[in-house]
């Protein structure tokens, strides 16, 4: 072998044995073959040829040699040789007989390592089992066609199940002739241009099955080389639930939307780390903020500090799954850098792997509620320790505070009182129609309903009081709560009718002498003992008008007692109103007179005649016109009208004199009350006309009321039934 086929042969890059044909032992090999190996050449020779091969295919090896050395291979074979660390490598094998140097027949065998064909071919197996397994049971449809024919070479099941196809039904078809895309022009147009390109897709497409069933589907078509032609993969999926599903979702998206916007507490879709998502319209009035300045900051800026680290607590508990959902209340900063007190319910939603996307929270405006429940603590504070029964109840009457001397009063515990109704304790005991004027009152009218009542204590010891009951509403004049204050005038009506049957005793007893002295006074006036000088005369004038004083309390005193112990009768006749107006002006006219006040009577023609007691219209016309004549300015003028209303007469007496202070008009009947500018007037006044006035209207059927200005003048209204009412009699009130 000369120099150059030596170096062909020791740098061959494949392995090269050569091998004694008679005996197989190997003679020579090269570099090559010893990295093989890894053996060295020296302890390669010598060796049989099947020692280099697996010792369990040994015989397989001989019979392999033998028939090489007969011939030679004419093509390649593949086998496997064995390393020294035991690897089993495999190889392709060229075999070829020559003689060598010294005239033997050799074999000279040529070694391949082919390890990295091997595993690829192996991972190509892999690879199609891969796919094919894929292919089998994907549950998409998926068909293979040949990208020059359009002829559909594969289906798989999810696809002929889909369509409701055989195998035998479209394999070997054009795709655009199977049943499935016959029926469409588009369809076949689509696939065709799929051919021309690399990759397309197809969203919502409507194909027919086999069964006339129209399915959304969504086509995807891909190109790729295979074995030196074009396969296009057409994968076909069922989109009609998930078309439904998203169209429900829209639905359930819109619905949610309007019951967002329109919610009347304010709501918000928070992220986790505090940032306002979307607001509505209520969220935005509660803080003031329009929502794109909202969604600018973190629901962590808008709370206050101290309130802070709670609210984050309170989150914490949904992420780390402690809770479903929290309610807890807490305070916020508006725009306005007012203090907002809310209400919070919280939950957080999932992702479809349970992982935390964001909160749902709901935010109720309880400012007002708030600032109420602090007015009623201070209130609660102001009024434990009154003397006065005072309760405060929700607006459905529920009782939720009672002082001690509500305790006290009606004999009932705290604790039994709260929740409960005033009405099944120690009320209930008035007639039907005083409960609906409460009512209407307190909860329609929004205003205080103050009255006199007969209670029971819860010993059945029943009692007299006198009730306030003030409604307190929000600025929308919703009502909060209720306060009713009681006081008990049990003792004091008891002491009331007996200072009343004193006055009507003493009344009695001081009339008579009184009465005589007055008539001595005119006597000796008018002569009658003899004449008297002027002086003289000056002074029984001025006796006679002290007497006519003191007569005048005297039957005031006797009518108020008479109507507080219930002894007033009323004796109904027809009465002709002007000549009762004629009677008491007359009476009246002296005082007119000193006082230069002008009476004008305005009585229209044929005006009927009243079924009324004509002493107590006289009664509540003395009073009326007497104040009016004595509370004028000087020079001024009384006016009294008559006029019809339905079946009512009303009766009004106008002066312009001193008027009532506003702050007096509550109080203007109440006994012995006079007003400040009345006092300054005329000190010697009683405080008891009006009292008697409205008394007696009110005994004959009818109501009384006034309007006036202080310094401009008054008008009394006097109202009554032209038909009257029967006798009646004063009830005295309890």
């Amino acid at each position: 072998m000369n120099r150059q086929h030596c170096d062909v042969f020791e740098y061959a890059r494949d392995a090269i044995f050569v091998a004694d044909v008679k005996t197989g032992i190997i003679l020579d090999c090269n570099k090559q073959a010893e990295r093989l190996l890894g053996i060295p050449k020296k302890r390669i020779i010598g060796l049989h040829q099947t020692r280099i091969h697996p010792k369990d295919e040994a015989a397989a090896y001989r019979a392999l040699f033998r028939a090489h050395a007969k011939r030679g291979s004419r093509v390649p074979c593949e086998g496997e040789i064995v390393q020294k660390n035991g690897n089993r490598i495999p190889v392709e094998i060229n075999a070829s007989i020559r003689k060598d140097h010294a005239g033997r027949s050799v074999v000279q065998g040529i070694f391949r390592d082919i390890s990295s064909r091997k595993q690829a071919e192996e991972k190509l197996k892999n690879s199609e089992i891969r796919y094919r397994r894929l292919f089998e049971t994907s549950q998409d449809g998926i068909i293979l066609m040949d990208a020059r024919t359009a002829i559909i070479t594969d289906a798989n099941p999810a696809f002929l199940k889909l369509v409701g196809l055989r195998a035998g039904n479209c394999i070997g078809k054009k795709i655009w002739e199977t049943a499935p895309f016959a029926g469409s022009a588009n369809l076949q147009k689509s696939f065709r241009n799929f051919i021309r390109v690399k990759k397309a897709h197809l969203g919502d497409t409507l194909i027919r099955t086999t069964s006339h069933k129209l399915i959304h589907a969504e086509i995807t078509c891909t190109r790729y080389p295979i074995d030196g032609h074009a396969l296009i993969q057409c994968n076909v999926r069922d989109i009609t639930r998930r078309l439904l599903t998203e169209e429900a979702l829209r639905e359930s998206n819109q619905r949610f939307r309007g019951a967002f916007e329109s919610a009347a507490i304010g709501m918000a879709l928070v992220s986790l780390t505090g940032e306002w998502i979307q607001t509505n319209r209520s969220l935005c009035r509660i803080f003031g903020y329009r929502e794109h300045e909202l969604q600018r900051l973190r629901f962590q800026d808008l709370t206050y500090p101290d309130d802070l680290a709670s609210s984050l607590d309170q989150l914490d508990r949904l992420l780390t799954g402690k809770a479903s959902h929290v309610r807890f209340e807490k305070r916020y900063i508006s725009k306005k850098k007012r203090i907002v007190w809310a209400r919070l319910n919280v939950s957080l939603v999932r992702t479809a792997e349970r992982m935390p996307s964001h909160f749902v929270t709901e935010i109720e405006d309880i400012s007002e509620q708030k600032r109420a429940e602090e007015s009623s603590k201070k209130f609660q504070l102001a009024v434990a320790g009154a003397s006065d029964h005072i309760i405060i109840t929700d607006p459905e009457a529920n009782i939720v505070y009672a002082n001690k001397a509500a305790e006290r009063i009606t004999g009932y515990a705290a604790k039994q009182m709260i929740g409960k109704n005033p009405g099944a304790l120690w009320g209930g005991h008035m007639p039907k129609p005083f409960y609906e004027k409460m009512w209407h009152t307190i909860q329609l009218e929004k205003k205080i309903f103050r009255g006199e009542v007969t209670n029971m204590r819860k010993n059945g010891e029943t009692y007299t009081a006198e009730i306030s009951v003030s409604p307190i509403v929000d600025d929308a004049e919703h009502v909060l709560f209720f306060v009713g204050i009681e006081r008990d005038i049990t003792k004091a009506k008891e002491i009331d009718r007996i200072k009343s049957e004193f006055i009507s005793v003493a009344s009695h007893q001081l009339r008579t002498p009184l009465s005589t002295s007055g008539w001595y006074t005119e006597m000796l006036l008018s002569g009658d003992a003899g004449s008297v000088n002027p002086e003289q005369h000056r002074f029984l004038e001025e006796v006679l008008r002290a007497n006519q004083r003191a007569v005048a309390l005297i039957n005031a005193l006797l009518s108020v007692s008479r109507i507080d112990t219930g002894a007033m009768l009323s004796n109904p006749k027809p009465t002709a109103l002007p000549d009762v107006v004629k009677s008491v002006l007359s009476a009246l006219a002296p005082l007119a007179r000193r006082n230069r006040i002008t009476v004008h009577v305005d009585t229209p023609p044929n005006f009927p005649k009243l079924l009324i007691d004509p002493d107590m219209l006289g009664l509540v016309l003395q009073n009326l016109l007497s104040n009016a004549i004595k509370y004028s300015h000087e020079n001024g003028i009384v006016r009294i009208a008559f006029s019809t209303h339905g079946e009512n007469a009303r009766i009004r007496v106008t002066d312009n004199g001193l008027g009532i202070p506003e702050h007096a008009k509550e109080r203007i009947f109440t006994k012995f009350f006079r007003a400040e500018n009345a006092l300054k007037k005329d000190p010697d006044g009683t405080g008891l006309g009006l009292y008697i006035a409205k008394s007696a209207t009110e005994l004959a059927g009818g109501k009384i009321w006034f309007d006036s200005t202080e310094n401009v003048g008054t008008t009394f209204v006097v109202q009554l039934p032209l038909h009257g009412k029967t006798a009646a009699r004063t009830i005295k009130k309890t």
